[in-house]
């Protein structure tokens, strides 16, 4: 079948499950505060006992609903007093009800830290020392698992997040840090687009990437979205999957998109760890059973990390 190319737009993208980046984390644990104060926010109980005690009672304040515990848990106190925090955030608090449950907690050690992970720390903990105005005694992660729902001007949600969050230790005690804002780098470029091609090969479909703006996305920073239209299913390559110095291939695990099972394959052809012309996807049905059908059409998306924004998109049937 011939090919029919499809060019990248900015429309947004549907929001993604199972988020790594520590960012969007922390946007769903704070749901209710959707007006940020600017840089760091602690939003934790301080606890002397561990950084999982820590977590486990910034998930209890929440749910307790204790806004004054809250700010006194929080460096909004260095920055505005509680009426302050109030005539800000009132609103939010007063329109929102929000339920938290931790299905999933592994506190990592700083030498278990992985080598991108020590980049990661490397980074951020000179701005967490400066915006603290002190020094850290000890770090950590916590691998977290969160079911969360929340009512938030009549519309309620539910979901499962996953994430990385970061815990430091000052004066004895453990904080959780969330990066907002200006710790959070954005990239500086405009969001690259994508041109691409279908195919249809055994039990699917192959999407061929044609031409990309820009030479350097790696595949960490972009996550592969498949919509029916109802439901979506997602994946998130990883650079490191896919750095091999020659052709590099990745399959990941299978999604849910209402009644199938999709498997999901990355192939970089020249094994460098980012999207070049001629790299490819290959989306099929687990076993071709049930398959793809004729009558839904598919979309198939690449969604820019940085922002949410749509780098390409292309649609097929069964």
């Amino acid at each position: 079948m011939a090919e029919v190319p499809a060019v990248g737009g900015s429309a947004q993208a549907p929001g993604k499950k199972g988020i790594s980046k520590i960012v969007v984390l922390a946007a769903i644990i704070v749901v209710i505060v959707v007006i940020l104060a600017g840089v760091f926010i602690f939003i934790m109980k301080p606890s002397s006992r561990s950084p999982a005690a820590t977590l486990r009672e910034m998930v209890d304040s929440l749910n307790e609903g204790d806004h004054e515990d809250f700010y006194d848990t929080s460096v909004y106190k260095f920055s505005m007093t509680y009426d302050e925090f109030m005539t800000e955030m009132g609103e939010q608090f007063a329109d929102a009800e929000y339920e938290f449950d931790i299905e999933q907690l592994e506190v990592i050690t700083k030498d278990e830290f992985t080598d991108d992970q020590n980049d990661y720390i490397d980074d951020m903990l000179p701005e967490i020392e400066a915006e603290i105005n002190t020094s850290v005694e000890d770090y950590c992660m916590i691998d977290v698992s969160l079911d969360w729902i929340s009512t938030y001007q009549g519309e309620t949600e539910t979901g499962t997040v996953d994430g990385m969050i970061i815990c430091v230790k000052v004066d004895s005690k453990w904080y959780l840090v969330f990066p907002f804002a200006d710790l959070y780098e954005e990239p500086s470029e405009a969001v690259p687009l994508v041109v691409m091609s279908k195919m249809y090969v055994t039990n699917g479909v192959k999407i061929n990437v044609l031409d990309i703006t820009n030479s350097d996305v790696e595949w960490s920073d972009v996550t592969v979205t498949l919509t029916d239209g109802t439901s979506y299913a997602m994946w998130e390559p990883q650079t490191a999957d896919l750095d091999n110095g020659s052709v590099s291939t990745a399959n990941y695990s299978t999604d849910e998109l209402g009644d199938l099972t999709v498997c999901c394959k990355v192939v970089d052809l020249a094994g460098n760890g980012q999207i070049d012309g001629a790299d490819y996807f290959e989306l099929t049905t687990y076993d071709g059973d049930p398959p793809f059908s004729s009558a839904v059409t598919y979309t198939f998306m690449l969604v820019w990390e940085w922002d949410g924004s749509q780098m390409g998109s292309i649609t097929f049937t069964g």
